[in-house]
């Protein structure tokens, strides 16, 4: 499910979640839209809940829609993104929640299908698409200290 400004894009979503964990301290969220677009929420990591659970401080939403000489729109956002452990042999999800800068709710979810989740190799990051590498690039997945060190 994916609603972002009283839209409801969950009917286009490819049903693919991509997860990244920064050494700052960042974590992104990217859930797969048709048409190459990718939807980026990114926060703070912070201290686990319980053990098998994890939260972040959401604060950015990112939007590629993956068209050529088109940048990724983003906007501040205010929320959370609780997840669950996915290496538990069970489907786990993933909620995210909140308000964007203009006062709009977001809320997005994910299901996993309780396979084990794959780590990406060097070569795997490397035909991500071009929207989701732009988003892993260090600084641009929107924290304000590393802006303008990309």
């Amino acid at each position: 499910m994916l609603i972002a400004s009283a839209r409801d894009f969950s009917n286009i979503c490819e049903g693919k979640l991509l997860n990244s964990g920064h050494a700052n301290g960042r974590v992104g969220f990217y859930f797969f839209i048709s048409y190459k677009a990718v939807l980026t929420i990114s926060g703070e990591d912070l201290p686990n809940p319980s053990a098998d659970t994890d939260e972040t401080r959401v604060d950015m939403i990112l939007l590629n829609l993956g068209i050529e000489g088109v940048p990724p729109s983003r906007t501040k956002a205010f929320g959370r993104c609780r997840y669950e452990n996915p290496f538990q042999g069970v489907p786990a999800k993933v909620r995210c929640n909140g308000t964007m800068e203009d006062g709009s709710p977001y809320e997005a979810q994910f299901l996993s299908d309780g396979s084990e989740p794959r780590m990406l190799s060097d070569l795997e990051l490397a035909d991500l698409p071009p929207t989701v590498l732009e988003a892993l690039k260090p600084g641009l997945a929107g924290d304000p200290k590393l802006e303008g060190q990309k």
